[in-house]
């Protein structure tokens, strides 16, 4: 019985730490030398995949679909600090 209920609970943490952010967010562009990142709900994450962004200019707004990720190469031209809330994937752009 011991051994069912912590199977139970670490699949039910296995689930909880793999949710991704996947549905329509609206979001801005946000473009400096040091990356492509999208403000969501007031937090800007670091764009994995910005060639995605190519397309579209610094501050227009868009609606995207993302996965959150763990890691993202980072290939920035500057060192200005740019904080933010994680790493982003985009799935889905328009």
């Amino acid at each position: 019985m011991k051994n069912n209920l912590l199977i139970a609970l670490s699949l039910f943490a296995i689930s909880l730490g793999s949710c991704k952010m996947s549905n329509l967010k609206n979001a801005e562009v946000v473009k400096d030398c040091t990356g492509s990142y999208l403000k969501i709900d007031g937090q800007d994450f670091f764009v994995c995949n910005a060639e995605k962004l190519n397309d579209f200019k610094d501050g227009e707004e868009v609606q995207v679909t993302v996965n959150m990720s763990e890691e993202c190469n980072l290939t920035g031209v500057c060192l200005l600090y740019h904080p933010n809330s994680g790493y982003v994937e985009v799935i889905n752009i328009k």
